[in-house]
């Protein structure tokens, strides 16, 4: 009797990788993600968070009460663990976090001496090779354009871009997408899409001329590519101190109906699936 031929296992398709990125500190980075993470989580997506911030605002928010690290993001990029070793689980199931320390701070430097031709290159095959059985990764990145963020944007296939409805913030998104515009037509980030922009927090009832001008300005230079706002929500800033998802425990929030449609218009806007299904086959 002829035996079957055998079957090689197929591997996991890539995950989907979303980049935070805003090159001025204090725009919120880190609380997107760590909502955004938790709104795909709460879907029964498989999520990963990446905290690439050495103040480690995510891994803070995200951490259990007396969890003990066995390893932080430094040692994945330098190699000295592997990626599934140093995974960390939250109070969602299907949400866990690569953990920072403040040992990442300057290890832009360190990257970049000890590999100058290919350090951007080195999360993306980090994820391509341990980080398969995830649908999604969220990259929490730091306050600057410097080696740490250059290389999440050139392992993301999405980014987006959180600001506040400030003047300071509306020119430094300028300038960063200038910037990524030129690290795409060096080929740099060429499989990178902009998802959009989008304020936090938001004042929607305050009739501010400011904030009125800003908005204006931000639809005039980014037309078509401004996502849902999140409101100021004081129950968002509550979970975090807390660390448990305002998902969990207010679903009814402002904070949450936001990210729940800010969530969604990402999704829509790059093609990809609202809730799990077919949610590894690539658009």
């Amino acid at each position: 009797m002829k035996q079957p031929a055998a079957v090689e296992p197929q591997p996991y398709p890539t995950p989907r990788v979303m980049a935070l990125c805003n090159s001025k500190g204090g725009s919120n980075k880190s609380t997107a993600s760590i909502n955004l993470g938790a709104e795909l989580a709460v879907r029964g997506f498989q999520v990963l968070v990446v905290d690439l911030d050495h103040q480690g605002d995510a891994t803070n928010a995200l951490r259990l009460d007396g969890q003990v690290l066995a390893g932080t993001t430094n040692e994945v990029l330098l190699g000295e663990r592997g990626l599934l070793d140093t995974l960390v689980p939250t109070l969602l199931d299907t949400l866990w976090l690569l953990p920072a320390s403040p040992g990442l701070f300057g290890l832009d430097t360190r990257l970049q001496l000890e590999q100058p031709d290919d350090f951007h290159l080195i999360l993306r095959r980090i994820l391509e090779q341990e980080a398969g059985g995830f649908d999604y990764v969220v990259l929490d990145c730091p306050g600057n354009l410097q080696a740490l963020s250059i290389m999440a944007l050139a392992t993301a296939d999405a980014f987006v871009v959180p600001m506040k409805p400030e003047f300071f913030f509306l020119d430094n998104a300028k300038e960063l997408l200038q910037m990524v515009q030129g690290f795409t037509e060096s080929g740099l980030t060429s499989h990178l899409q902009l998802a959009g922009l989008f304020f936090s927090p938001f004042h929607p009832r305050r009739r501010s001329t400011v904030n009125n001008l800003v908005v204006k300005g931000a639809k005039s230079a980014f037309p078509g590519m401004i996502l849902p706002h999140i409101r100021q929500d004081e129950k968002i800033s509550l979970a975090q101190v807390v660390r448990r998802p305002i998902q969990l425990d207010h679903p009814d929030a402002n904070g949450t109906q936001d990210f729940r449609e800010l969530t969604d218009a990402i999704l829509n806007r790059m093609g990809w699936p609202l809730a799990p299904g077919n949610q590894n086959a690539r658009a």
